[in-house]
């Protein structure tokens, strides 16, 4: 496996900040629809497992455009919430659950002076 931290080191600084600030994680939505959310949220308001975004079982779809997730990967997007097609009420998933195709999850929103990059 390879660690990416490793390869860092060898970078130049400015690539070295560019991918920290990359790689920052935002655990509350900053919008109403989420799209910038990329923590690790992955139950959903009522406590449902979600399913990983790239596999089609139980719940076949067609969210699976890497450049719908902040991590322009369907496979490090793993069973995360987001908000791929841009439902009104943000960040959501599939869920394992056969009987419960998807459900929103409950992200709050942001407080204070919370910066984005």
């Amino acid at each position: 496996m390879i660690n990416k931290f490793e390869i860092l080191s060898k970078w130049p600084m400015t690539a070295q900040v560019f991918f920290y600030l990359h790689f920052i994680t935002v655990d509350c939505k900053k919008s109403e629809l989420g799209y910038e959310y990329n923590g690790t949220l992955s139950v959903t308001i009522s406590g449902r497992k979600c399913q990983k975004w790239s596999i089609q079982t139980p719940h076949a779809h067609s969210n699976t455009n890497p450049e719908w997730f902040p991590e322009r990967s369907i496979t490090e997007v793993s069973n995360f919430c987001r908000n791929p097609s841009g439902w009104v009420e943000g960040p959501w998933c599939y869920t394992i659950d056969s009987k419960v195709q998807w459900e929103i999850c409950d992200l709050q929103f942001c407080q204070g002076n919370t910066t984005f990059y």
